[in-house]
């Protein structure tokens, strides 16, 4: 048996002493755990598949020897939030990496920012792998300065002359380090259900069936093809203390202010969870924009409620799992969002081709929670463990 440990502040205190069911009973009726915790949640819900193919996952929160009794050490950046810390407190974290180095199991550094271009480079030197949710195609791109360190904001930048009025910088890729990068998966594998005290008890009960891999994991999913009287939902907050990142989000809301479209929620209103995806499950089209980083749980949300996702183009990235196919499973936007309005009025006045990107956008996000898609990821992540260890 493979031992993985992970190392997360944000959750390792809910999951490390609980038996499995008391696992799966958090997991199952709560959406929203700790923090950044939801990235681990694949991880959960697919232990018995992972167990099948000789791994054991054990997590911790804090440093302590027993952490080092592993073959494997999985590293969340959020634990050290490195990229929030001054000069000196940085170079004590990677001297702690070093000697986390020096106690003799293997390292792989989960890199949790949310775009391609935030990166930890620094990092390299003292781990096997480096995992991040998705990255630049194109990776000499990350040998290169690029504003704000977003190839979006660069080109906000350059485009229509949008500064930020702080800066940051990441350290390059060095050479021959490209080896190290790898992709982890990205939200879409967390858990974006919710619902009233019943439905999660539902939740829980299909959940503990899954033991014996008799039922898919649980997911309400609404049928794209259905009487939906909202044209479109764009909701978004444009509050970034980053102009660069908040520019694409005000410049759309300034074209769909002339448009006036009828039966469309759009701005910064506040809903329930529960109200928000039952409003996405009457809408048409849902409008996802770039924030922090280019993808959003905005759009797997979207998949589930059976609309049509509209965004901006994202050819540029590669991620996993890669359910991002233009004009197939969503609509792709111009970053500069020129093409905004003409798309909206194509996909409102042609119903069948809407449907089409709704219904396929669908079939893929629900491939992954199959019990196929579930046997996929796991023999991916047993993969990637093997890379590590020299297998």
């Amino acid at each position: 048996m493979i031992r993985l440990h992970i190392l997360d502040s944000r959750c390792g205190g809910y999951f490390r002493h609980a038996p499995p069911y008391m696992h799966e009973k958090i997991l199952s009726l709560s959406s929203q755990i700790t923090g950044d915790s939801f990235h681990w949640y694949p991880i959960f819900l697919n232990r018995y598949y992972l167990s099948e193919l000789g791994m054991r996952f054990d997590f911790y929160s804090e440093i302590s020897d027993e952490l080092f009794d592993c073959d494997i050490l999985l590293l969340s950046s959020h634990h050290f939030d490195i990229e929030r810390k001054d000069h000196q407190e940085r170079l004590r974290i990677l001297a702690q990496l070093k000697e986390m180095r020096s106690r003799g199991c293997k390292i792989a550094w989960f890199d949790m920012r949310d775009s391609t271009g935030n990166t930890q480079f620094e990092v390299l030197p003292y781990v096997d792998k480096y995992l991040k949710k998705q990255y630049l195609k194109d990776k000499n791109l990350y040998r290169q300065r690029l504003y704000a360190n977003r190839i979006f904001s660069d080109y906000f930048h350059q485009r229509f002359g949008v500064s930020d009025s702080y800066h940051e910088e990441n350290i390059p890729l060095p050479v021959g380090a490209e080896s190290k990068l790898e992709l982890s998966w990205n939200l879409g594998l967390s858990d974006r259900r919710t619902g009233g005290y019943l439905e999660r008890v539902g939740y829980l009960l299909t959940d503990l069936l899954e033991r014996v891999r008799n039922v898919d994991h649980r997911v309400r999913w609404t049928n794209p093809i259905i009487n939906r009287d909202v044209n479109l939902v764009a909701l978004f907050h444009t509050n970034y203390r980053r102009k660069t990142v908040a520019f694409q989000r005000i410049r759309a809301l300034d074209i769909l202010a002339t448009m006036h479209l009828e039966s469309s929620v759009i701005g910064g209103k506040n809903f329930s969870r529960r109200n928000y995806l039952k409003l996405l499950e009457r809408s048409k089209i849902v409008l996802s924009l770039f924030g922090w980083g280019e993808l959003c749980f905005r759009e797997f949300e979207a998949f589930m409620a059976g609309a049509c996702v509209m965004m901006p183009d994202v050819s540029h990235l590669s991620t996993w799992p890669d359910i991002y196919i233009p004009k197939q499973t969503y609509w792709p936007l111009r970053w500069d969002l020129e093409d905004l309005e003409e798309s909206i009025d194509v996909l409102l006045s042609n119903e069948h081709d809407r449907l089409e990107l709704a219904q396929f956008g669908q079939e893929i996000y629900r491939q992954q929670f199959s019990r196929n898609g579930r046997e996929i990821f796991s023999q991916r992540l047993k993969n990637i463990i093997n890379d590590i260890l020299g297998n």
